[in-house]
């Protein structure tokens, strides 16, 4: 298994090293700064609607996660071994009908774009989502 993976990230380095790039040469800005711009940044996530939304509720959903993971982790691994702990995890990662439906959103979106509705489209597919994996 070990085996398996250094062969795959071996081969994902090999294929970046021969990537090359369309534009040969860098173009570089007249002054350079070492701040950022944290202003034009929420200016420019303004201009897409819905944007804003999209970027919080990831951040959120994102912290419950790590902190669901990190209260779990600790009461799962008193209660299982370091490896039928980790094949556990492992497989209920991979059974998720949830990745399915992340797969139709980003699909939905790529197709149609992203609407003055983008933040509601994608929530009626996550509730879809959240329907199909109940139901289970």
């Amino acid at each position: 298994m070990l085996g398996i993976a250094i062969a795959m990230t071996l081969l994902a380095i090999i294929h970046l090293a021969i990537l090359t790039s369309l534009e040969p040469d860098i173009i570089r800005t007249q002054s350079a700064t070492n701040s950022i711009d944290i202003s034009g940044t929420i200016r420019a996530i303004r201009l897409v609607p819905g944007l804003f939304a999209l970027i919080f509720f990831n951040t959120f959903n994102n912290l419950l996660r790590g902190v669901f993971m990190s209260l779990m982790d600790a009461y799962g691994l008193s209660l299982v071994s370091v490896q039928v702990w980790g094949v556990l995890w492992g497989g209920l990662s991979l059974c998720k009908a949830q990745v399915a439906f992340s797969i139709l959103t980003s699909l939905t979106v790529l197709s149609i774009g992203i609407t003055s509705s983008a933040v509601a489209e994608t929530l009626t597919v996550n509730r879809g989502s959240n329907v199909a994996a109940h139901l289970r």
